[in-house]
């Protein structure tokens, strides 16, 4: 399980990427801005909830046993990504069209990154 050991720094690559393909788009006016939560959804204090919940991620990642604490530590870096483009557009800029609702990348990996988790602990960390 070697491979683990790669997820915060595979994280941290697809967050730049997302930032610097954000920022192109962004500026061709190719992007929907997305100013809410998931699916646009509107709230108050979205920066501050946002920092509040990525740094639990964070400690938690810390306090979790080898390679749970892995898949946290790339969960946080890429919620990290999104904070960034929140501070950067007031926003986070979505550019993959999904059926009727428009992602980015980071939201791809959040979402790859949950399902490997849990398939994880499910299926492997059950036997150990």
């Amino acid at each position: 399980m070697k491979i683990v050991r790669l997820i915060p720094h595979f994280s941290a690559v697809i967050s730049i990427f997302h930032l610097l393909l954000s920022i192109f788009l962004y500026r061709r006016g190719e992007c929907i801005l997305n100013e809410g939560i998931a699916f646009g959804i509107p709230i108050d204090y979205i920066m501050s909830i946002s920092t509040v919940l990525i740094l639990s991620l964070f400690l938690l990642s810390r306090k979790m046993k080898v390679p749970l604490n892995y898949f946290f530590s790339g969960l946080s870096i890429l919620g990290l990504g999104n904070l960034l483009g929140r501070f950067v557009f007031s926003g986070v800029c979505d550019y993959v069209p999904l059926f009727f609702v428009s992602v980015n990348i980071v939201d791809i990996g959040i979402v790859l990154l949950c399902s490997i988790s849990i398939f994880y602990t499910v299926f492997y960390a059950s036997k150990r």
